[in-house]
């Protein structure tokens, strides 16, 4: 199995407890953070991530020197943002 399908379908349990059908970018993403985190990693980070930080209805992550924001809507986790920090 090709490393994007697993990761792909890992995605039925992310560890916040809630069930989701899988994780998407958004544009903003893509045009403002993709070349600074890999979507491989933001990947990673979600799904091993074990509490997120509840920030309204929106989702953040600051692990491993990353900082990751997203939101859940329709049963789908959408990337925000995503930074290196220092």
């Amino acid at each position: 199995m090709r490393k994007s399908k697993v990761l792909n379908s890992i995605i039925d349990y992310i560890s916040v407890g809630l069930y989701i059908k899988g994780i998407k970018s958004t544009h903003h993403y893509r045009q403002n953070h993709l070349k600074e985190v890999p979507w491989e990693k933001v990947l990673e980070l979600i799904t091993t991530t074990k509490n997120p930080r509840k920030q309204g209805n929106k989702f953040e992550i600051k692990k491993q020197g990353y900082y990751i924001l997203f939101e859940i809507k329709n049963k789908r986790a959408f990337v925000i943002n995503a930074k290196k920090t220092k």
